[in-house]
């Protein structure tokens, strides 16, 4: 069911409301990672200070290189976990169209009855934004214990499962819901649970990867409407 979805999506990717998306997509991930590199870059200590005379000096000793050092692999893990969730609340608003594209050319006989309103769709990657960002920041400690107790692989793990929860679920009710009730897409999506839970990691994997991270949103959502269609299908939906 999940690899049919995303190869549907492959074979749909020029389609022109996805590259309509995807062109937003990418002015604000140019923007996110400009925002995201200068904030650090202002709030970055010149020098380090510890209070200790003889740990101050061998810190000045070490120079530029160890500021340097230090703040590469912080911008790249802040890039990383804080990119996700800034660029679905931008391209979020405009998932709803990659969403009736996909059920235009694949399920022309059950599209969706209810369009969502503008409102609805802004609230709704406003809300999934919120939370990965505020998930993803509480979560920032035991990531970083994670990674040097387990060699990333337990940071990766935990930061597959978060987010992976959260946009399952996000994604999975934008499709529902243009189908049901509300109430009705919610409970779909508990008895679901773990397709929508799988599908959710696959869609956050996607956003580990650079340049393909743009793309993921559109991808996430296209794979979404194609994993409801099949649970649909089959007495699910």
């Amino acid at each position: 069911m999940l690899i049919e979805a995303f190869n549907r999506t492959y074979k749909q990717l020029l389609h022109p409301a996805f590259r309509k998306v995807f062109f937003i997509g990418a002015l604000a991930a140019t923007a996110t990672l400009v925002v995201l590199l200068a904030g650090l870059i202002y709030i970055w200590p010149e020098s380090y200070i510890t209070g200790w005379a003889w740990l101050d000096r061998m810190l000045a000793d070490a120079g530029d290189w160890l500021i340097t050092l230090t703040f590469i692999p912080v911008a790249i893990m802040a890039i990383y976990f804080l990119f996700p969730p800034v660029a679905i609340m931008v391209m979020g608003t405009f998932l709803d169209q990659v969403v009736a594209a996909v059920e235009g050319e694949y399920y022309p006989s059950h599209i969706a009855q209810r369009q969502s309103k503008f409102s609805e769709t802004f609230l709704s990657a406003l809300r999934l934004g919120s939370m990965m960002l505020l998930l993803n920041i509480l979560a920032f400690i035991p990531y970083i214990l994670l990674f040097f107790m387990t060699g990333g692989l337990g940071s990766l793990a935990l930061y597959l499962v978060i987010n992976g929860y959260l946009i399952g679920r996000e994604y999975f009710e934008l499709v529902a819901s243009g189908h049901h009730q509300m109430r009705d897409a919610q409970q779909l999506r508990r008895l679901n649970r773990g397709q929508v839970m799988w599908a959710g990691i696959a869609i956050t994997g996607l956003f580990m990867v650079p340049f393909l991270n743009i793309l993921a949103p559109i991808i996430g959502a296209s794979v979404m409407t194609h994993i409801y269609h099949d649970l649909r299908r089959a007495g699910a939906g």
